[in-house]
């Protein structure tokens, strides 16, 4: 954290115009930072600064994006001759990553499944998620979603020790390169995306401080499929379009993903 405020303030006296800042919780200390260099825009990941001429607070709608993803792992899991439960493991209980537990499991339940959820209390342990996966696949899971930081390349590990038919979903950047031969689809994070989109709208004089919005309908967040053409055909192209139909009711605000407990047993209340 200290090498982070060191560099953001070296830069700012630098006179710089755009930072981008790399650490997550970077909420907790850039304020003081941003009041100092009030002519340098700061562009902060996950954060919640909003109040500051010269703050983008990058915001990712994880609801949105765990909503399709828990609706493809549910048919996936049909599909591939399962139950409509497939398996969720993740690292330690927080808001942001329940955001995603809520609106997976919502979107699961919204084509007619449910998920078997997990979490390790750990980033880290490897052993244990892959104890935690191999488990599911042997209960009937055919997809195990991966949200456990290192520990999820656990869960690839335990579908790459079956000799078939046991897939996981991946998050983050995709992961497939991790296993490529067994990550049929994932939750993504386009940062790339959302850092070239702030740097042409700040070229262009448009950019606007405090909330930016990463979202389904400006490709911030995404489903990615396999970029192995074996294993992305697996994925028949009638659930690929009904994944596409539920993109399209979110970004129209037909369906409202939810973000926490409460959220989600209104809205599982809303279903027929």
């Amino acid at each position: 954290m200290q090498d982070i405020t060191n560099s953001a303030s070296l830069l700012g006296q630098k006179g710089y115009d755009l930072i981008f800042i790399s650490e997550n919780t970077a909420s907790e200390y850039m304020a003081d930072i941003a009041d100092k260099y009030p002519d340098t825009m700061f562009v902060l990941p996950e954060g919640w600064i909003t109040d500051r001429e010269n703050v983008v607070s990058i915001v990712f709608s994880n609801n949105e994006v765990g909503f399709v993803c828990g609706a493809y792992a549910a048919l996936m899991n049909e599909q591939l001759g399962g139950s409509s439960a497939p398996g969720w493991v993740g690292g330690i209980r927080n808001p942001i990553l329940q955001q995603t537990e809520y609106s997976t499991l919502a979107g699961a339940k919204y084509v007619g499944g449910d998920l078997n959820i997990v979490y390790l209390g750990s980033y880290s342990d490897i052993p244990k998620a892959k104890e935690v996966a191999y488990g599911m696949y042997n209960d009937g899971c055919g997809i195990v979603a991966a949200y456990a930081g290192a520990a999820s390349s656990g869960v690839y590990q335990a579908a790459e020790a079956f000799d078939s038919g046991k897939y996981a979903m991946g998050c983050a950047t995709g992961q497939f390169h991790i296993s490529p031969e067994r990550i049929i689809a994932s939750n993504v994070k386009s940062i790339d995306t959302v850092n070239y989109e702030i740097c042409r709208q700040f070229a262009e004089g448009t950019l606007k401080s405090g909330e930016y919005r990463a979202s389904l309908s400006n490709g911030g967040v995404s489903i990615r499929y396999s970029p192995d053409e074996k294993l992305n055909q697996l994925t028949p192209q009638e659930i690929k379009d009904q994944i596409e139909e539920i993109a399209g009711k979110i970004n129209s605000g037909e369906i409202v993903p939810p973000t926490t407990e409460e959220e989600y047993n209104t809205f599982i209340g809303t279903l027929k």
